[in-house]
């Protein structure tokens, strides 16, 4: 199961990225390949606040736009939104422990726990991820600039 993090989403749908083209050619790829994604709801929530907010985007989405959109997400075949299991508190509590909360904040860590929890692979543009030894994740957005 393919995590995505706002970082990624953010791009899919914001034109005026220099890496909208990209983004939004790794979500069409992930969705109509049928690979299962997740939506975690802390990405969702920080997506539909982050795309609504006047200073992130040159136009930024009306309330209504951006949910609209996470609808869409939602209702495609691939797409479940998941939620913490009965391991995630120990789970994330070692990752805390690991990283003492550094470079890290307790809702990357909520994420990263998430991620272990389902078996998935976060992908996200924050490179930090890269530094908790047990987190599946990749950028996917630099592996397509590669090519």
């Amino acid at each position: 199961m393919i995590i995505p993090d706002s970082t990624v989403l953010i791009q899919v749908i914001n034109a005026d990225s220099p890496n909208h083209r990209t983004a939004f050619r790794w979500w069409a790829d992930l969705t109509e390949k049928g690979e299962p994604v997740g939506l975690a709801w802390n990405v969702v929530l920080s997506f539909l606040q982050l795309s609504t907010k006047p200073g992130i985007f040159p136009r930024p989405l009306e309330t209504h736009q951006a949910w609209n959109i996470v609808e869409v997400w939602q209702k495609n075949r691939c797409c479940q939104i998941i939620a913490p299991g009965r391991h995630h508190f120990r789970i994330f509590k070692t990752l805390v422990g690991e990283t003492n909360g550094e470079s890290h904040g307790f809702a990357d860590l909520h994420l990263a726990a998430l991620v272990i929890e389902h078996g998935g692979e976060l992908h996200s543009t924050n490179t930090h991820f890269g530094r908790i030894p047990s987190l599946r994740w990749k950028n996917p957005l630099a592996q397509r600039l590669l090519f």
